[in-house]
């Protein structure tokens, strides 16, 4: 019940910081939108406002991480063995990603509105993206990593054109217009683009 509870507070606050700006995330703000009390907020997050934002941010991470989930079948190795096989993983999660971001949109708009900016919100989510960027290079094939960079080039390629299939799939009239299919082959060619490109320089 608690864990249900958490949600829909964390959902409340993510609408808040959408719909206005981080000084909106008030306690009486929150309990009203949740539909919660203020003392049940207390209890959980304390009374420093800090608290709440901390709260979301954890949240934010929680999710974000599972958009780039591993696959059941690989979750027990530390990394890919072939560049075939680690490609097959990064398209079908990303397939995956689009169909949860359906449900769940506000995900990627909130790092599209806070990412770019200098407030703590800003900072924590690029720190979230940060530890991303660790865990998808740590997976990598090594001729992906046997380069200068050790693979960051291509994990910076490949998140942006992810962030920008992302930042279209969650606007419904796009949905309309290109399916998920189309949406996938398309990213997958980049996505093949980009590994050859970075295999040619690194020999």
């Amino acid at each position: 019940m608690k864990e249900k509870k958490y949600t829909i507070v964390a959902e409340a606050a993510v609408r808040i910081l959408l719909q206005g700006s981080i000084k909106d995330l008030t306690y009486t703000r929150l309990a009203a939108k949740a539909g919660v009390s203020r003392a049940w907020l207390y209890k959980y997050f304390g009374k420093d406002p800090a608290g709440l934002l901390d709260f979301v941010v954890d949240f934010f991470g929680r999710q974000f991480a599972e958009l780039d989930a591993q696959h059941p079948n690989t979750a027990s190795r530390p990394g890919v063995s072939t560049e075939a096989a680690w490609l097959g993983e990064v398209v079908t999660g990303t397939r995956r990603a689009l169909t949860d971001l359906e449900q769940a949109p506000w995900l990627m708009s909130l790092f599209f509105k806070y990412e770019p900016t200098q407030t703590i919100l800003g900072r924590r989510i690029r720190l979230v993206e940060e530890q991303w960027f660790a865990h998808f290079i740590a997976r990598m094939p090594k001729s992906l990593r046997s380069g200068p960079d050790g693979g960051r080039w291509v994990a910076e390629m490949i998140h942006s054109a992810r962030l920008g299939l992302w930042f279209r799939w969650i606007k419904p009239e796009y949905r309309k217009r290109i399916s998920i299919d189309s949406a996938v082959l398309g990213f997958e060619k980049m996505v093949r683009g980009f590994s050859e490109m970075s295999f040619t320089r690194s020999v």
